[in-house]
């Protein structure tokens, strides 16, 4: 993922929330507003990771906050922890449960991730010799 692969302008959120609505199978508003169903929490999520990006990015700090503080408590909540910018257009979770992200990590078009799942990109790595 690189500089222009993230959401600038409300053209491109609204093409990437409706690109990945169809990757949920199109869960309808009512099941979101009253949390029916894993699919509804997880397109809820995504709305949120979304909308928090591109006020992030595009410098409105008032939403960009609002919506930081729903996501996360939507994801301390599930315990899913994906930093903003890190997952390009298409990225679908098919489970709620634990996952981790770190901030080094760069996810591709339509990444597909399950439960359980930790990635860490970067960093140092340590190696034990016996």
């Amino acid at each position: 993922m690189t500089k222009n692969d993230i959401i600038t302008n409300k053209h491109e959120l609204k093409e990437w929330l409706d690109y990945e609505h169809s990757r949920y199978g199109n869960v309808s508003i009512i099941k979101v507003l009253f949390g029916l169903g894993e699919q509804a929490v997880l397109w809820k999520h995504q709305v949120l990771l979304r909308k928090t990006e591109y006020y992030t990015n595009t410098g409105n700090k008032v939403l960009a906050l609002y919506y930081r503080i729903r996501l996360n408590r939507l994801q301390n909540k599930y315990a899913i922890h994906i930093p903003l910018n890190t997952c390009g257009r298409g990225f679908k979770l098919m489970h709620v449960g634990p996952v981790l992200l770190n901030t080094n990590t760069i996810l591709g078009k339509d990444c597909v991730i399950h439960m359980n799942v930790g990635i860490v990109g970067g960093g140092i790595m340590a190696m034990h010799q016996f």
